[in-house]
């Protein structure tokens, strides 16, 4: 009797053990799990506050017509670059929405507020803009983004607000809201994403941590992206994530404006013109370009920028565009963003027997450069 109760004894102690032991497991990855969640929303929040530190210098609420002398701007006349072949001609989506929301809205409640993808031009948007339209009257006519956020979905119109327009701060209604959105070239945007990914995860093989291969393979980019910490959106693809994303503006039934980058970067008067007038503002004369990068660390932003000399020698030339990518990516993005109709109305088609070509012809001008740099390093 008395080794039963001590073998009882000993399998109650280990029970008691073993339970110990496994609460205080759960207890620490608990507590771990929730110290990682804690040190994300920390990080989102570093991020998004240092982005909110440009509103008071961005956002004027008695913005003049006459605008400040700004360094990054040139007011020297120069020769239009031309918007490449590749992309057509020159592409604005919702200029009929624009009576409709001036005849709505007062001129003194007239807002607009740019929104788009990361990596969109955003930001070049709203520096051309606010150096060459001009508002009648004192009033906040241009926002830094739109108050649902610049890059939340547009489904988040009305039931979100980003920091700045949080009770007890100012908010305005969104009816005065105008959103002028930035779309790019699907395959030229998906490198930047490389680059800058933000809050885009997608990176799951070695092929998309190289500069020199991400995107590639494209089918493989599953992507969540965290546009708020507690809440993300779960994507098949980054190129099914530019194609919902951008779908969703174009299929609004409220006024908005859709402007290609390429429009911006290689039109930018013609552009900015057209915008202006758009949301009830006046071109100003001559007109402002911008020359240095649009963005910067200072308002959140990660990784390298290009300023304008470098953007136009980049988004200008067709092999750069297909670079990192095969006929099989490109058959990919063809098949998830065909059905939507934007290849065709943004003028982003693509030929998939180009990319093959245009790879080997990158290659061989990058081995010809080596070329000739190890020859000048050699020579005597």
């Amino acid at each position: 009797m008395t080794r039963h109760r001590r073998d009882v004894g000993t399998v109650v102690v280990a029970v008691l053990l073993v339970g110990v032991s496994l609460a205080l497991y759960v207890s620490v990855r608990a507590s771990l799990a929730l110290e990682y969640r804690t040190a994300e929303v920390e990080a989102w929040r570093a991020r998004a506050m240092a982005a909110e530190a440009t509103v008071r210098m961005l956002e004027d609420p008695h913005q003049h017509p006459r605008a400040a002398p700004v360094r990054s701007f040139s007011k020297k006349k120069e020769a239009s670059a031309g918007v490449p072949a590749m992309y057509g001609e020159p592409r604005i989506v919702g200029l009929e929405t624009c009576s409709a929301f001036r005849g709505a809205v007062k001129p003194h409640s007239r807002r607009w507020a740019p929104a788009g993808m990361f990596n969109c031009g955003t930001n070049t948007l709203l520096k051309l803009l606010r150096a060459n339209c001009a508002f009648e009257g004192k009033g906040r006519h241009a926002l830094w983004q739109a108050p649902w956020g610049k890059h939340n979905p547009v489904a988040w119109r009305g039931e979100h607000w980003a920091p700045q327009f949080r009770p007890p701060k100012w908010q305005p209604a969104v009816e005065t809201i105008f959103p002028v959105m930035v779309v790019k070239d699907p395959l030229t945007w998906m490198k930047s994403m490389c680059r800058n990914p933000y809050e885009a995860h997608f990176k799951h093989t070695s092929r998309h941590r190289s500069q020199e291969t991400c995107p590639s393979p494209v089918a493989e980019t599953e992507t969540t992206v965290r546009f708020q910490p507690t809440r993300p959106g779960h994507y098949e693809s980054l190129a099914h994530l530019w194609g919902e994303w951008n779908a969703a503006y174009l299929n609004v039934s409220f006024p908005r404006l859709i402007v290609r980058f390429e429009d911006l970067l290689f039109d930018s008067e013609r552009t900015v013109k057209l915008a202006c007038e758009c949301v009830g503002g006046t071109a100003r004369a001559p007109f402002r370009q911008a020359e240095e990068a649009t963005k910067d660390e200072s308002a959140g932003h990660r990784g390298p920028v290009n300023d304008r000399d470098k953007a136009l020698r980049l988004y200008a030339d067709e092999t750069e565009r297909y670079a990192h990518y095969t006929a099989n990516d490109l058959v990919f993005v063809r098949n998830a963003l065909g059905p939507s109709g934007l290849l065709d109305l943004f003028h982003y088609g693509f030929d998939v027997e180009l990319a093959p070509r245009s790879n080997r012809r990158r290659r061989r001008r990058r081995r010809l450069a080596e070329y000739n740099f190890s020859t000048v390093i050699t020579s005597p």
